[in-house]
């Protein structure tokens, strides 16, 4: 009896590898779509910048307003902020072109999927 249940346990297992190969079907789907949402534009808050010469520093100085705060740069540090302003302002415009060309290419792989009616 134990030679039969062996015996029948090889057949089914070499018969097992007789049979056909499972077939694998691959099936594209289109990718996820891609719609960000574009950043509202910046609405800036107008700033009034002031140039003071000396005589004007001391003329306000006189006054004693607490409000009135002095802010001051020289000559370099006020050329390195605008050149600190205009690296953001490309730095915003080629994150704007990026956004852009993903909407583009996303927007152009739909249009190929789609049938022609």
């Amino acid at each position: 009896m134990n030679k039969f249940i062996t015996l029948i346990g090889a057949v089914l297992l070499l018969s097992a590898c007789a049979t056909d190969p499972i077939q694998v079907n691959t099936i594209s789907s289109p990718p996820p779509e891609f719609n960000p949402v574009m950043p509202s534009q910046i609405v800036t808050v107008p700033v009034v910048w002031t140039v003071l010469t000396q005589n004007q520093i001391q003329q306000l100085a006189k006054t004693n307003d607490p409000h009135v705060v002095f802010y001051s740069l020289d000559p370099s540090n006020m050329e390195n902020l605008s050149v600190n302003i205009a690296d953001i302002q490309r730095y915003m415009q080629d994150q704007k072109l990026l956004i852009l060309s993903y909407q583009d290419y996303y927007n152009g792989l739909k249009t190929q999927q789609t049938p022609a009616k």
